[in-house]
């Protein structure tokens, strides 16, 4: 009976036009139940109309039982975070990264088919070593990979974009590309199934595993369904059936707040380890992304980068500029603001004349 009605309202809702066509019957049988009692009819007259009054309100108290008994399952605190372990893997394999996006935090960011948007903060975990690679989706499956002083980062690529959130530095050149591969070769893989909710209930929910594929060791878990608390970082959530142990720290997101200054602090972190060659500040100045572009030209405004960059460099700067900031002046380097200029006295050009490093304390 439910899939006529899905055909004429649409998916998900033929269970509500079930109910609302049996408590439309059900009223109209206690109506005409309360009619013929007044009139006084006989009680063989009112049983017809009495039980299907009773078996319409019996089919709706349901909702409420079934309530019940998932808030009673949905309250348990199953102990997943006792139970889990230490990722000591080096590669983690999504098949459906927009599914695993939704059951973290409510909300699926993608815009057609890039697994990239889906808000996976795993770019961040190659940046920061705690993976190799990571790769998402199935046919084909996606590697990828950190690259370092890659004029690839600021190239379009037949398969992949870089896009927002993979992008670790641009003055730098570094960023996280992908490639289609023929199969998964990561040691640990983060996915899920549907299951029904025990009891007298009539809903679901998906239990996602973080497991180590070598021996199927299930190392972290949690559970996802309607209503559940998003996660999003301390303080965890307060349901026990939600991420708070090893997969939370696995997809931890860091604070965007002030992104263009978060941008800058994380390049001078990278300057630790990654020298800057002033031609990948140029490819980044004619990426057309503007974020790519703001994050070199605030590079390019600290005040020990400045006195080493060339004239050809600073041309790309201004000519990068030009459209970067349409409500605000970007003239280089008069507009140059503070936050950007602050970092200062820690680099030093390499004999070429190429390369800038941090200067040896």
């Amino acid at each position: 009976m439910i899939l006529p009605l899905e055909a004429i309202g649409g998916y998900d809702f033929g269970p509500f036009f079930l109910d609302l066509g049996v408590g439309a019957v059900a009223i109209v049988a206690a109506l005409v139940f309360v009619v013929l009692l007044v009139w006084g009819a006989s009680r063989s007259a009112l049983v017809v109309p009495g039980l299907i009054a009773a078996a319409g309100a019996a089919f709706l108290a349901r909702h409420a039982v079934a309530a019940v008994n998932d808030a009673v399952f949905f309250a348990q605190n199953p102990g997943y975070a006792a139970q889990a372990l230490p990722f000591e893997g080096r590669s983690v394999w999504v098949p459906n990264p927009c599914r695993v996006a939704y059951a973290l935090w409510g909300v699926n960011g993608a815009r057609g088919n890039s697994f990239l948007e889906c808000g996976l903060p795993l770019a961040d975990r190659l940046a920061d070593g705690t993976l190799d690679f990571f790769e998402l989706g199935t046919e084909p499956v996606s590697r990828f990979t950190l690259r370092v002083a890659d004029p690839a980062c600021f190239a379009s690529h037949q398969h992949w974009d870089v896009v927002r959130g993979f992008m670790i530095s641009a003055p730098l050149g570094i960023c996280v590309l992908g490639e289609p591969v023929d199969r998964s070769e990561a040691d640990h893989i983060l996915s899920g199934e549907q299951r029904d909710i025990p009891g007298f209930s009539d809903w679901w929910y998906v239990h996602y595993t973080l497991t180590r594929v070598s021996d199927g060791l299930v190392v972290d878990r949690f559970d996802s369904w309607g209503g559940a608390t998003p996660y999003g970082g301390p303080p965890p959530p307060p349901e026990g059936r939600r991420p708070t142990a090893t997969i939370a720290a696995l997809v931890d997101r860091p604070d965007r707040t002030g992104f263009f200054e978060a941008a800058a602090q994380r390049t001078a972190d990278l300057l630790l380890d990654h020298p800057f060659d002033q031609t990948l500040l140029r490819a980044a100045m004619g990426s057309p992304t503007q974020n790519d572009r703001a994050d070199a030209y605030f590079f390019a405004c600290r005040d020990d980068v400045r006195p080493l960059l060339d004239a050809g460099t600073v041309a790309a700067v201004n000519a990068g500029m030009r459209d970067t900031f349409p409500d605000g002046p970007a003239r280089y380097p008069q507009d140059c603001r503070d936050f950007a200029r602050e970092f200062r006295g820690g680099v030093r050009l390499d004999p070429d004349g190429r390369a800038i490093r941090l200067a040896a304390p």
